[in-house]
């Protein structure tokens, strides 16, 4: 998983999905509740399969094929729980809630491609890579990961809580309080800072886990 540097983020000058920085004419969407920028259209598709389209859009998380789209009052309370997170994001400028986040969604985007034959996907010129290949998922390399001991935010657990909830109900009961504080501390413990080419001037906070 990879995030951009809050500062970075709506300048449309770096990928949000591959970190590069984007030369020319970058894919903006106007939808996008994290002001996106993508290099390409295949970045812009790998990161709606991977995660944005759970986190950050009013869409189904789930193709039709398994799941009808959520409409009414849960679509009204997606919303909202999109709100506060993404508010939450802005306010604190650190990438750890997020990695955590994305985390959880690319977990759900693997498992989901599991029950879906290729080609499901319509209009999309190349399938999205939702699996890792190998022997080992997302969570197996997580789980033998170091991390730091530390105690998140009271309300932070619930933030993000909601915003899986309101996408797939139930998905939240996987993130507990104690979990939720041991994902903060591997990504917390095993983030480091990207960049390509020459880096930038002022610093250098692109994370990366």
């Amino acid at each position: 998983m990879a995030v951009l540097d809050a500062d970075l983020r709506g300048k449309g000058t770096h990928c949000s999905y591959c970190l590069r920085y984007i030369e020319k004419d970058p894919i903006c969407p106007t939808s996008d509740r994290l002001q996106s920028a993508y290099c390409s259209s295949d970045c812009q598709t790998q990161h709606r399969a991977h995660s944005q389209t759970l986190l950050f859009t009013l869409e189904s998380a789930l193709p039709a094929a398994i799941s009808p789209e959520i409409t009414g009052t849960p679509r009204e309370e997606r919303d909202k729980a999109q709100k506060v997170f993404i508010e939450y994001l802005n306010e604190t400028k650190t990438a750890a809630s997020e990695l955590v986040a994305r985390f959880i969604a690319r977990q759900v985007s693997a498992e989901t491609a599991k029950m879906l034959p290729r080609g499901i996907l319509p209009g999309v010129a190349s399938e999205p890579v939702l699996t890792d290949g190998g022997e080992y998922s997302l969570y197996d390399h997580l789980e033998r990961l170091r991390y730091l001991e530390v105690k998140p935010a009271d309300h932070e657990t619930r933030i993000l809580r909601d915003v899986l909830q309101t996408a797939l109900p139930g998905l939240e009961q996987f993130l507990t309080d104690d979990r939720y504080a041991t994902f903060i501390g591997k990504m917390s413990y095993n983030a480091y800072g990207v960049y390509f080419g020459e880096g930038r001037e002022d610093k250098v906070r692109i994370h990366s886990c």
